[in-house]
């Protein structure tokens, strides 16, 4: 039994993508666009939350960091890239100032609630006319930038649509 158990601990937490991937969301590299059977993306363990977005996925560690891949376009991937092709297609990690308790993902844009109950985001959010920012000036965000909130309440949970983000307080 004891090592039918440690077996079991070895694969909780991996990640596994299926479906399609044209913009490297499958996290599988940039050769592997479709998968009909699920696929071990590597490089990925202790992994306790997955969010598929649009065109991208975010994974959120057990402590608390948060990986990104796929379609990068807005910035919706967090992160500064030298070969974008490459490396939007596997997984990386984007820096945040304190460890995430929880993400979200929209069609252009990434979230990731912190244990201080900040929230983090970016990327865009969009509407018929196209990109319309993130925050109140309009910019997209291509790192994570922290929203400021009205009496700067703590938030405890965190949920995106295709365009738009709620949050708890």
């Amino acid at each position: 039994v004891a090592g039918r158990q440690n077996h079991m601990n070895n694969i909780n937490g991996v990640v596994l993508t299926l479906g399609q991937g044209d913009t490297g969301q499958l996290g599988l590299g940039p050769d592997i666009m479709e998968r009909s059977k699920p696929a071990l993306v590597k490089d990925l363990s202790r992994v306790k939350a997955v969010c598929a977005g649009g065109m991208l996925t975010v994974c959120l560690t057990k402590e608390g960091k948060v990986y990104t891949f796929g379609c990068n376009d807005e910035g919706a991937l967090g992160r500064t890239m030298e070969d974008e092709e490459e490396e939007c297609c596997v997984p990386a990690l984007v820096d945040l100032p304190s460890k995430a308790i929880q993400i979200s993902a929209g069609d252009s844009h990434t979230a990731a609630l912190t244990e201080d109950g900040h929230v983090y985001i970016w990327g865009t959010f969009r509407d018929s006319s196209g990109s319309f920012g993130l925050t109140p000036d309009g910019q997209i965000q291509k790192l994570p930038v922290k929203l400021k909130l009205h009496g700067d309440r703590e938030v405890v949970k965190i949920s995106s649509g295709a365009d738009h983000l709620a949050m708890l307080t």
